[in-house]
């Protein structure tokens, strides 16, 4: 599959696969930095993290109308250089105000960075080779947070805070190397020319409910899937069922190794099938993981850790159907002059799910993991609705995976 992807589609692989492995130096630490570096406490520091994420959360509107209007290059290269200039703030700076100056600038350029890869994708390849592009981002993706947070973990000591100076200055030099990957592209603009601004804008893009299905499809995979895991499984396994941190990690570990290793062979495997069919199989493979999670909740002490490496496997497995399939249908839908903002619009759908969906745990938990597993099972059946409602608005052509 990777030999399918030729020229310029890999700089822009690689400078992603980097801006994830920058973000997996940081991320995981930041509110130890916060913490041990500025003296916050566990929730003041949690109150920042929110704040700076909602910086990703407002850039992401305008990542879509800057790709369109100045092309994907130019928009990926002024992300990269957001990030940048964000992480040295944060590597030099010694006040709480200028900290989160610089944090804001990395959430905010990496935002921007998102939806600029993708549309630099769909316009680089020709469509056969959308699904194969962006499951090889997906591999990416996973791969460079967890050798990330691994690199990150080497790196800081909690006790010795000038370790935390030497991670954002490797975030840097990451989101540098990205950067010189990126100059190296063409310039790339929509099919209906430099600078278009597109008929009709947001508006248009609004009214197409293609894509509003889209945007729903990738609410439910972030809200129900991937942000649980480290939000109301953790909470579940270790608060509920005593799980140990380290063998909550390895479950974790499990979950990225099969999503890492299995993302190629999926996808392959996925050549000729619908994509509508493929999201279905997602949330019916969520159902079964979820039910290991409600068994969990109440199972006898010898199965619990079972249990937990059989829905984390589980939940990697349904999360490998979603590269191929519901992302490379965004350029299907998406006029030309209006692919950054189709692409924005479900960036931004993840990144509100990934705010919210602490709250069901947050919620449910109080009463019994049962319920919170129960109603992720239920919301994991409704969704089937969504591919179903998709797949009359797609042409047969569009609609299957190459």
């Amino acid at each position: 599959m990777a030999s399918s992807i030729r020229g310029p589609a890999w700089a822009v692989l690689l400078a992603d696969t980097l801006t994830w492995l920058a973000t997996g130096v940081m991320f995981p630490f930041l509110m130890l930095y916060w913490q041990r570096v500025h003296q916050q406490s566990a929730a003041q520091a949690g109150m920042l993290v929110a704040l700076v994420s909602l910086a990703g959360v407002l850039a992401t509107p305008l990542a879509g109308s800057l790709t369109d209007r100045l092309g994907s290059r130019a928009t990926l290269l002024g992300g990269l250089g957001a990030a940048l200039l964000g992480a040295m703030t944060m590597a030099v700076a010694t006040t709480l105000p200028l900290v989160l100056s610089g944090a804001v600038l990395v959430f905010a350029g990496q935002a921007v960075v998102g939806p600029a890869v993708l549309s630099a994708l769909a316009l680089l390849l020709p469509a056969h080779l959308h699904s194969n592009a962006f499951s090889l981002r997906a591999t990416g993706l996973n791969a460079g947070i967890g050798v990330g947070a691994l690199l990150g973990g080497v790196i800081v000591h909690a006790d010795d805070l000038t370790s935390f100076a030497r991670l954002f200055w490797l975030q840097a030099l990451l989101l540098l190397l990205a950067g010189g990957l990126a100059s190296r592209l063409p310039r790339l603009f929509s099919p209906s020319g430099s600078g278009a601004r597109g008929r009709g804008g947001w508006r248009t893009a609004l009214r197409d409910p293609r894509l509003l299905l889209l945007c729903a499809l990738m609410f439910a995979f972030v809200f129900i899937g991937i942000s649980q895991l480290n939000t109301g499984i953790a909470l579940v396994a270790m608060d509920v069922r005593a799980v140990p941190t380290g063998v909550f990690g390895a479950a974790v570990a499990c979950n990225a190794f099969v999503i890492v290793l299995g993302q190629v062979a999926v996808t392959r495997a996925l050549r000729g099938r619908r994509r509508t069919s493929a999201l279905r199989l997602m949330f019916l493979v969520w159902v079964a993981a979820w039910l290991a999670v409600l068994f969990l909740g109440t199972a006898s002490s010898g199965l619990v850790v079972p249990l937990l490496v059989l829905g984390m496997l589980l939940f990697g497995l349904g999360e490998l159907l979603m590269p191929p399939s519901l992302t490379p249908l965004v350029a299907v839908v998406a006029p030309g002059e209006l692919l950054g903002r189709y692409n924005a619009l479900v960036s931004l759908s993840g990144l509100l799910a990934r705010t919210v969906a602490p709250l069901a745990p947050g919620v449910l938990l109080s009463h019994s993991s049962s319920l919170f597993a129960g109603v992720m099972v239920l919301a994991c059946l409704a969704c089937l609705t969504l591919p179903a409602r998709l797949h009359p608005r797609l042409n047969d052509a569009d609609n299957l995976i190459q």
